[in-house]
Order: C-alpha cells, then sequence, then structure tokens
C-alpha cells in the first residue's frame, strides 16, 4: 500500500491535475510507478494496487452505505453484498484450483488463496446469519406511544431502530482483512 503525503502549498501548477500554484494537494507514490496527483485525499481503494483489496475495499464500502438506506431495502442490500463476497470468493477457488496441486498446499501463495477464501467464507456466514426479519416482526403498541405520537409514528420508530441494530451487527462482520 503506498503512503499519501499532503503537500501545503504547490510551488507550481500541475494543469494535468487542476491543481495550481499555492494550492494544497495529495500525492503518493507505487514502487516503480510514477507519482498520482489529487486535490482529495486519496481513498484506501487509491492507495492499492491489489485487485483483492480493491474489491475488499469495494464490499466494506457498501457495507457503509448500508446507514442511508430504508428498513424495506435492507434485504436486497445485504444480498448484493452477499453476492460481491461469493464472487470474490468464487475468483480466489478459480485461481487456487488452476495452481499446479503441489504449489496448492505447499506455496505461499496456496496458502494465502485458502486463508482469503476461508475468511470470505467465514465472513459471508456472518452477514448470512444477521437476523433480517425483526424489521417485519415490529408491531406497535398502544402502551408504547409517546404523548401525542400515533401508531404509525411509533411504528416507523420501532423500524429504524431495528434497522440501526442491524447495520452495527453487519458493519461488526469484518471478514478479517
Amino acid at each position: 500500500m503506498a503512503r499519501a503525503v499532503y503537500v501545503k502549498k504547490a510551488m507550481k501548477d500541475y494543469s494535468e491535475y487542476g491543481i495550481k500554484k499555492g494550492e494544497g494537494y495529495w500525492w503518493w507514490k507505487f514502487n516503480f510507478g510514477k507519482k498520482h496527483y489529487s486535490k482529495t485525499q486519496p481513498t484506501k481503494y487509491d492507495l492499492t494496487q491489489s485487485e483483492f483489496q480493491k474489491q475488499i475495499y469495494t464490499i466494506q464500502d457498501m457495507i457503509d452505505t448500508l446507514s442511508g438506506i430504508v428498513p424495506d431495502a435492507i434485504e436486497s442490500e445485504v444480498q448484493n453484498i452477499l453476492s460481491e463476497i461469493e464472487n470474490l470468493k468464487s475468483e480466489c477457488e478459480d485461481k487456487l484450483s488452476n495452481m499446479p496441486e503441489h504449489l496448492q498446499e505447499s506455496s505461499s501463495s496456496g496458502q494465502l488463496l485458502q486463508e482469503r477464501i476461508d475468511n470470505l467464507d467465514s465472513w459471508y456466514s456472518d452477514i448470512e446469519n444477521v437476523d433480517l426479519s425483526s424489521i417485519e416482526n415490529i408491531e406497535a403498541d398502544e402502551t408504547e406511544l409517546s404523548e401525542g405520537q400515533t401508531k404509525e409514528e411509533k411504528l416507523e420508530e420501532l423500524k429504524t431502530e431495528a434497522l440501526e441494530s442491524i447495520i452495527d451487527e453487519i458493519q461488526c462482520c469484518d471478514g478479517n482483512f
């Protein structure tokens, strides 16, 4: 992973990146590569050349954006996340099976792929085991209503709380990456 450096004031224009003399900017460089420039701080996605890590970061970003969804969309979003994890696991399994058999267990590459497969499988299971049905099973009781609150408002409040709990539980499933 490359290390990003922030420069407070550019000594010259970097017109191809939209950076003018005197403006702050970020730069980073990979071994044996050219410098990359940006006016905004690079993301972890920008700072890696590993396709596997980029896919992991994409899935983690999908999980992080769950906070902005409505209760009715949680199930489909979680299915999208599980699908991405499954696709990545399948890619790793294909790479491992394409290696010569004697290298699958004895080489560091084979061991790394097997570790990734195991971690993806665990991550998938952890997310899959989160109970999404708790949102559907919520009922608002008349005794729970605050003064001036309707039953529909209370129901919506309870659904939002259940959704936040589900999202917290999913975000705690880190996949060991």
